[in-house]
């Protein structure tokens, strides 16, 4: 024997919705007048059949039902009891060329379910021979109730029958796992060849004497209404609960037969009675269920269809059931995967007590009957658009390079995309985090979604340290020290314009401007901070270089300027901040400016100057030919007092080039500059002994 084994726990993702008072489809009113209607159904054309509790079938087409019934067998039919009468109506696969359809009823007399094939009446599309009938199947019932009655064919060719447990409460006879009778079970068979009809070959017990070969799968107590999916052919069985819960079971049309659902053993998912039962991993559990309640989610399930109409609705590919009790109307929504998981959700509230049945018509619109109220409605959309949404948030505040795409597997729908822009399409990029609006429609219907996206990095603000210096010279620099932070790069910026050479967390600027950062991501690359508080740095120009004047021992230069300062040989002079200084020593002097932002001048240009007074030499004069020159000079004294002395030639920096000692009388000396390059030398007359200067120029070297 196989038995299909499933693992529950890969089958419970699914959550039961109960939400108040949820109106998500529409009910329109099709047929009226009728008498306990308990099914719906149709044979590929414009008609819908409607199956009558008593025993008749009536045709609706155009909005009208008709007068005449296309089957009426009320002569042979038990309706007396709430779960008697014509329960199962199923048209040949070949319908159009046999004229064969299927019933299932409780027959007059003792109670037994029968199951009979009936023809069409000679030249009438719209009557059924009622005594054409042919007995395929009688299976006795012990009581009146749990009669199941719901029959298919299935897309191998085969008729599906499905029948309950035989009724009373708790399965007294433990038929739901006897496989030795009819009852419990949904059975297979072929009515294609000569007899009653024959066993399918691949039926799963086929092979297996300890079962009857009919059975397809068992553990049912009362499959109230179950149906294929016109597009795949799995299978949906709704199954009476007994004290508390209500289920749905679902088997993949791939399979091969042999489930078993569990009554009496379980009840849903709980246990119920384990006596004599096999491990829990050799049943297959429902993938819904909802408590028997008759103040709440209902007391007794009506099994509906997977919906595949025509027209757009966010249903498709919905399978859709309800409640007797209570009326309310569910969807659940399979999503396949490695696992298959399932989403339940409510979706209507019809009236209590009413809720008989669901059928399809020719193009899988889907309608319900309503018992006591004796009408037919069609089930449709409220305006509902089944559109998928996906996002990609933007990086950042800054950045705008986010995406929101929409798609639909609804094939029926031709929907329009509209958004807040005005522009059409299925999707917009380049976006940055906000709420965007599209409008959706189709004919008679549009709906407007929101949709928002938030930035995946939040804006922070950057700081810098307080400054040091804000005011800095011209050719000086000022300090500017970042906030770090982790995970950040530093960009500087001055008067908001990007700095790419400033890099680093501390920085040394020579130019003016307002100086701020930001942070940038290193995460999201390019995602930057709010800027930094901007700290003004100015650079002010120097004064102007001054011009050093010689008044005899005293050098000057112009006045007017807060402060100056006086260099000798390189080094400040200390003594003198005014536009004068007494030189004392011989040396090269210099001058700088201060002004009132306390930027110093350049140096003035460097003199050298030796302080002194003709009557100590005792000399008249120096003559010096040529001079300009081109490198000798003839140096001629007046007289020549002097036992040690020396000409000291030096460069126009102040640095010396050669000294010339000169002899005791020597009145004449010859200095030779051809080997040095074009420009202003200095020269002055020492004592070699004593040290005084005695006598200083200017040699103009020129080629």
């Amino acid at each position: 024997m196989k038995i299909l084994q499933f693992v529950l726990s890969g089958i419970l993702s699914f959550v039961l919705l109960v939400v108040s008072a949820q109106q998500d489809i529409r009910l329109t009113k099709v047929a009226g007048g009728l008498t306990k209607p308990l099914f719906v159904t149709h044979v590929n054309d414009d008609r819908i059949f409607i199956v009558e509790q008593a025993g008749k079938v009536k045709i609706l087409k155009n909005g009208i039902v008709s007068a005449d019934p296309f089957l009426n067998i009320t002569d042979r039919v038990n309706s007396r009891n709430t779960e008697q009468g014509l329960l199962g109506l199923a048209f040949h696969p070949d319908f159009k060329k046999n004229g064969f359809i299927y019933v299932n009823y409780i027959a007059n007399g003792v109670n037994r379910t029968v199951v009979s094939r009936f023809n069409l009446a000679a030249g009438n599309p719209d009557r059924i021979d009622s005594t054409s009938e042919k007995i395929l199947l009688i299976i006795n019932q012990p009581f009146s109730n749990h009669n199941g009655g719901c029959i298919h064919f299935g897309r191998d060719g085969y008729l599906y029958i499905a029948q309950g447990d035989g009724g009373s409460a708790r399965d007294p006879m433990g038929n739901g796992q006897n496989p030795k009778t009819m009852l419990a079970k949904m059975m297979r068979i072929d009515v294609n060849g000569a007899g009653m009809y024959g066993i399918p070959p691949d039926n799963p017990f086929v092979n297996d004497t300890s079962y009857l070969p009919e059975i397809w799968a068992l553990g049912l107590r009362n499959p109230w209404r179950w149906s294929f999916d016109r597009l795949n052919g799995d299978m949906w069985i709704a199954d009476v609960g007994q004290d508390i819960w209500e289920e749905v079971n679902y088997t993949s049309a791939s399979s091969k037969g042999g489930e078993n659902y569990g009554w009496r053993c379980y009840e849903g998912l709980a246990d119920f009675d384990l006596s004599g039962c096999q491990a829990k991993s050799n049943f297959v559990f429902p993938i819904a269920n909802y408590k028997h309640n008759t103040n709440a989610e209902g007391c007794s399930i009506t099994g509906g269809y997977v919906y595949r109409g025509s027209e757009c609705s966010y249903l498709y590919g919905d399978y859709i059931y309800g409640d007797y009790c209570s009326g309310w109307i569910w969807a659940i929504h399979k999503y396949s995967g490695v696992k298959d998981s399932f989403a339940n959700r409510l979706i209507y509230k019809f009236s209590k007590n009413q809720l008989s049945s669901f059928g399809e018509d020719a193009q899988g619109e889907l309608y319900l009957c309503a018992l006591a109220e004796g009408s037919v409605y069609k089930l449709s959309d409220t305006c509902r658009v089944d559109v998928s949404i996906t996002t990609e948030d933007p990086d950042c505040d800054d950045l705008a390079n986010g995406m929101i795409m929409l798609s639909s597997n609804q094939k029926n729908c031709n929907y329009e995309y509209r958004w807040y822009n005005g522009i059409t399409g299925m999707g917009l990029s380049g976006l940055s985090g906000g709420t965007f609006t599209v409008t959706i429609s189709y004919p008679g219907c549009e709906v407007k979604k929101e949709i928002n996206l938030k930035p995946k990095l939040r804006k922070d603000t950057a700081c810098l340290t307080p400054l040091f210096v804000s005011d800095i010279c011209d050719g000086d620099s000022a300090i500017i020290i970042a906030c770090e932070k982790s995970g950040k790069r530093i960009k500087w910026y001055n008067d908001g314009i990007e700095e790419t050479s400033l890099q680093g967390a501390r920085i040394f600027v020579s130019k003016s401007g307002l100086y701020s950062i930001r942070w940038e991501d290193t995460t999201y690359k390019g995602c930057l901070s709010y800027p930094s508080v901007a700290e003004q740095i100015t650079v002010h120009a120097l004064p102007p270089t001054p011009v050093l004047m010689v008044s005899s021992d005293t050098l000057k230069t112009e006045a007017g300027w807060p402060s100056f300062v006086w260099y000798k040989d390189g080094k400040v002079a200390a003594g003198s901040t005014s536009p004068y200084f007494v030189a004392k020593n011989p040396g090269f002097y210099q001058v700088q400016v201060v002004d009132s932002n306390n930027c110093r001048s350049m140096l003035s240009d460097s003199l050298l100057f030796i302080p002194t007074k003709v009557s100590d030499a005792n000399i008249a004069s120096v003559r010096i030919s040529p001079n300009p020159g081109n490198g000798q000079f003839i140096f001629e004294l007046d007289h020549n007092p002097f036992q040690h002395a020396q000409w000291t030639i030096l460069y126009a920096d102040g640095s010396e080039l050669l000294h010339q000692c000169i002899e005791p009388g020597e009145r004449n000396s010859i200095i030779d500059l051809t080997d040095y390059p074009p420009g202003i030398y200095f020269y002055y007359l020492a004592e070699t002994v004593g040290g005084r200067n005695l006598l200083h120029g200017k040699l103009f070297v020129i080629r």
